[in-house]
């Protein structure tokens, strides 16, 4: 089976031809594309500090309704410090087993900031909702 992007698997929607000659596994995804794919850790370790960022504005009466959700903090933890592992692993070699680890478990991270991007809207909404 080919492998295709978690949002292209829940939604069921192939990749557009135009989007499959840039992106580097033919996929709908933002950091595959050529330039980004491989280096993405920057990318994930900005989302893990801004999810966690979000959660602190969440103090301020002005960021309440965009404020992340604290369930989240744990996930925002997790994304950030994998990231931040690869980033080092990348430059300065730590071990091949952390680099070997890290390449296995970032699947898990893409669907860690899947989870967490549709959980934020999600709870959100439903926050507004009743406001």
């Amino acid at each position: 089976m080919e492998e295709i992007s978690w949002g292209q698997w829940f939604f069921h929607f192939k990749t557009p031809e135009s989007w499959a000659k840039i992106n580097g596994q033919g996929e709908t995804t933002l950091h595959n594309l050529q330039g980004l794919q491989g280096h993405s850790e920057i990318l994930r370790m900005v989302f893990g500090l801004g999810g966690m960022l979000g959660i602190i504005l969440g103090n301020l009466n002005k960021f309440k309704k965009i404020s992340a959700p604290p369930v989240l903090i744990s996930w925002f933890i997790i994304i950030f410090c994998h990231a931040t592992v690869d980033f080092v692993q990348d430059r300065v070699s730590i071990s091949t087993k952390y680099d070997f680890a890290i390449v296995k478990t970032s699947e898990f991270i893409e669907l860690l900031i899947a989870g967490s991007s549709f959980l934020y809207f999600w709870l959100n909404f439903r926050m507004l909702k009743y406001i």
